[in-house]
């Protein structure tokens, strides 16, 4: 009989737990068991520059966002990925899951040439909005974002103007086009750079983009072909005291992600990166905007002599380039009639 009552008394002190909720889980610890990821980013821009502040506002978010189960490493100031070749490489492989690239780089990379088509001498102009109503919503683009996936295992997350191709260089002042005869000109080995300051008259000098300060000191090269954003930030007007607006096309960076790691995650993750990189595009381009304004005033207190293009000479700088231009455009023909139907649609 004893045992009987003991047995009862048992059920009665299980029954009662249950009904008082000691059986289930401590409240809050709701989707505590979920997988974490870490996200790392690589960047050669140094900290202060809007590429790596929209990236820290992305860090911010995502890890706020997902309770701490998305954790971002940022790596600036080449300390992991010293330039735009350099990271694609990295970010194709996952050795980091975020990196960013300038697109032209990104055709050279996976031997597409629509890529190129933004670095097209005097195409799409230089006003970056326009140019991102284009590059956010055309279909062709459209397109191309999803064909990068397969070729290279790179998710494009959207993409911000890094500035427009220009001159800076050591030796002269460049006001016509007499003068960029001699002058070692820095770009990146990819012909929609060297072909342009070929045919002004100048000797493209391709070499890696850590590589350019100290061979403008030891009288390597003269000069540098790209953004007048990279060229202040990394103080080449230090020694490049002349400096020409050329503005021959905008260098638009894509912020990729690594395919293969995003689909790997799940979808409130993926949701979470989503809305991060919103974020992180509309920091960049707000800094961008910002950035652009002081460059001048940056330029002066490096006591930089600034050419702006006009008349004769402008004109002679998209002459010497429309056959380039020409050929450019018959190499990709079916793209680049997709590219103006949509120029005219959304412009």
């Amino acid at each position: 009989m004893k045992k009987i009552l003991s047995v009862v008394l048992v059920l009665v002190m299980v029954l009662g737990l249950v009904a008082c909720g000691g059986g289930e889980e401590p409240a809050g610890d709701e989707g505590a068991a979920g997988e974490t990821y870490t996200i790392k980013i690589g960047s050669a821009y140094a900290d202060g520059h809007y590429m790596v502040e929209c990236y820290k506002a992305f860090e911010e978010y995502v890890e706020a966002e997902s309770g701490g189960r998305i954790q971002v490493e940022l790596f600036a100031n080449a300390s992991l990925v010293s330039g735009d070749s350099d990271g694609l490489e990295m970010l194709s492989n996952n050795t980091v899951q975020m990196a960013n690239s300038d697109y032209t780089l990104i055709g050279t990379f996976v031997n597409d040439k629509r890529w190129e088509s933004t670095s097209i001498p005097f195409y799409y102009g230089t006003d970056p909005a326009a140019c991102y109503t284009i590059l956010d919503n055309a279909e062709c683009w459209k397109q191309l974002y999803a064909e990068l996936e397969d070729a290279a295992n790179i998710k494009i997350l959207g993409c911000v103007n890094g500035g427009s191709a220009t001159v800076s260089n050591a030796a002269k002042s460049i006001e016509s086009m007499e003068d960029f005869a001699g002058l070692r000109i820095r770009t990146p080995e990819s012909k929609p750079y060297t072909e342009p300051i070929k045919l002004w008259g100048g000797n493209p000098t391709p070499m890696a983009f850590g590589e350019i300060y100290t061979s403008i000191q030891q009288n390597v090269i003269d000069g540098v072909f790209t953004s007048k954003s990279a060229i202040v930030q990394y103080k080449f007007p230090e020694l490049t005291k002349f400096h020409t607006d050329i503005d021959a096309f905008l260098l638009i960076f894509g912020f990729g992600i690594n395919a293969d790691f995003y689909n790997s995650m799940d979808a409130e993750a993926q949701a979470i990166v989503d809305a991060g990189a919103a974020k992180m595009v509309e920091v960049a381009r707000t800094g961008e905007v910002d950035f652009r304004a002081s460059l001048d005033t940056s330029m002066e207190e490096y006591g930089v002599t600034v050419i702006k293009p006009e008349g004769e000479f402008a004109e002679a700088l998209r002459t010497a380039v429309q056959p380039y231009v020409e050929e450019r455009c018959a190499e990709i023909p079916e793209f680049m009639a997709e590219l103006d139907a949509a120029m005219a649609e959304l412009w």
